[in-house]
């Protein structure tokens, strides 16, 4: 398995031990959050799809300290910096402020403000492509693919997240939002890709609520230890398609049974 930044050293960075690059050698925690990115260089959709060969040359050229552990366009996965598959130690990348402990960076290279309009099938392809790298990243590092928001990130929830989300003073990648909904990222139907995905798994299950819960419209789950969390929708797919028991309240009957356990 090759990285393109540890392949391909960069003039204007100190030599980390195993090459010249933004980032560093060993990641100081383990993985617990999955950051998702844009690169916000416009999508390459004249083939052959070059996108994120030119945004990882960037990388091993610019003096600007940033980098991901892998970048997807429609035809390629460029592996960047070791994110701890295959027996390689986990690198940390520069790619979202302060949060780059324990913390994996994936990046499409497109615009955030290209998902309405990009060619569908170059989205499609893109789409798979992340979603095949972060599966790999959640059965190798025991992550849920399930979304965090920066609250629950600071509390150390571990999952899947934006650079929107989690600095939302000055990005707003990779949907042109600080918020999972509404967004121009595809957050239900990427969630939905990945557990698909780990759907081949042992553990695939591992984390199954004992009930799904909905309070007006919106769907908790009750998970280990009595937490209940509000679930997505590729989320509240998936574990009603295990046939996870379901009940319904009103958001008075819900106040009075919340003593059942803890709201993440």
């Amino acid at each position: 398995m090759t990285y393109y930044l540890l392949d391909h050293p960069n003039p204007n960075c100190i030599d980390r031990g195993d090459g010249r690059y933004h980032g560093y050698m060993v990641m100081q925690a383990q993985p617990v959050l999955i950051t998702v990115h844009t690169t916000e260089s416009f999508a390459d959709l004249i083939a052959p799809d070059t996108g994120a060969e030119a945004v990882a040359n960037y990388f091993a050229t610019t003096s600007t300290p940033a980098s991901y552990h892998t970048i997807v366009d429609s035809d390629s996965t460029v592996r960047c910096l070791p994110a701890g598959l295959d027996g390689t130690i986990c690198h940390t990348a520069f790619h979202c402020w302060n949060r780059n402990t324990a913390n994996l960076g994936i990046s499409f290279a497109m615009r955030a403000t290209e998902w309405p309009t990009v060619d569908q099938a170059w989205a499609t392809k893109a789409l798979n492509r992340a979603a095949d790298e972060v599966a790999l990243w959640c059965r190798r590092w025991d992550i849920p693919a399930r979304l965090v928001g920066v609250g629950e990130a600071d509390a150390g929830m571990a999952g899947i997240s934006g650079h929107g989300i989690l600095q939302p003073e000055d990005r707003t990648d990779p949907g042109a939002a600080t918020v999972f909904a509404p967004s121009l990222f595809p957050w239900d139907r990427f969630i939905g890709m990945v557990l698909e995905r780990l759907d081949g798994g042992e553990d695939k299950d591992k984390d199954m609520p004992a009930l799904l819960c909905n309070i007006d419209g919106s769907i908790y789950g009750c998970f280990a230890d009595g937490i209940w969390r509000m679930l997505g929708g590729a989320e509240f797919t998936h574990w009603s398609a295990k046939g996870v028991d379901q009940v319904a309240y009103t958001k008075d009957e819900w106040a009075t049974l919340r003593g059942w356990g803890r709201v993440a």
